[in-house]
């Protein structure tokens, strides 16, 4: 009884198991990888709409013109500036300009960013790599120098917005926003709605009632005046606004 002739390809041609294997690794790698970015995308978003949201509710509660410049990029800086400068004004009656500062160093940080890349691979395009190497070193350290100090000045300025809205816990929250910047945007959403450490608004002037007087004629018909009692309008009055104490 004869047996079975098994043709050659059956064995030689299958198909490797090491290279299905590795073919799977890949394709779960990728899987995985598009979700973290569909992850860190969507919370990149959240934390942008949280940042700006609180920023404009403070800066309109508190009466700064404008308020919707902190949902656009380089705007928000100039909210968060107007939020600081008002605080140290009304609270210690110190005037600091930082809105000025950090619009000032976040537009000069973008525009001399693109300018060094510009001028650094224009000269190694020409050949001069020496120049290019230079440009590269110092100037890379020169952006990175005005990037520290604009940072810097960010977290003054929030330290500032804390001490307006949680005097108690701001020195907590600025340690937590500079060791993890992500939770910053909710700690500015979660107490936008605060004026704790703001000194209390203006009270409305006292009301004022003119009491009637009556002025008798001597005259056969009595004619009495009277006067008719005047009340002076309620109004209230806000925190001072950073326009209101340019220098």
């Amino acid at each position: 009884m004869g047996g079975f002739d098994y043709p050659d390809h059956f064995i030689f041609d299958a198909e490797p198991m090491p290279e299905m294997f590795g073919a799977g690794i890949a394709g779960v790698f990728l899987i995985v990888y598009f979700l973290v970015m569909l992850f860190v995308m969507a919370l990149s978003i959240a934390t942008y709409v949280l940042h700006s949201l609180g920023l404009h509710t403070i800066a309109k509660r508190r009466g700064i013109r404008n308020g919707w410049l902190a949902w656009i990029p380089m705007g928000n800086l100039w909210i968060l500036g107007n939020i600081s400068d008002q605080y140290q004004y009304v609270v210690k009656g110190k005037i600091k300009n930082r809105r000025k500062i950090l619009l000032g160093f976040g537009i000069g940080l973008i525009a001399g960013y693109f300018l060094w890349l510009l001028i650094t691979l224009t000269s190694l395009a020409a050949g001069r790599e020496i120049q290019a190497l230079l440009l590269l070193i110092f100037g890379g350290l020169a952006i990175f120098a005005v990037a520290i100090w604009l940072l810097v000045c960010q977290y003054m300025a929030y330290y500032d917005l804390y001490k307006s809205c949680e005097p108690g816990n701001a020195v907590l929250f600025l340690v937590l926003s500079i060791l993890f910047s992500s939770i910053m945007p909710f700690f500015v959403f979660a107490y936008r709605n605060k004026d704790l450490g703001m000194p209390p608004r203006k009270q409305p002037a006292p009301q004022q009632v003119v009491v009637p007087t009556v002025e008798v004629v001597v005259d056969p018909n009595v004619v009495e005046k009277m006067v008719v009692p005047t009340v002076e309008p309620v109004t209230e009055e806000g925190f001072a606004q950073p326009e209101e104490f340019e220098e």
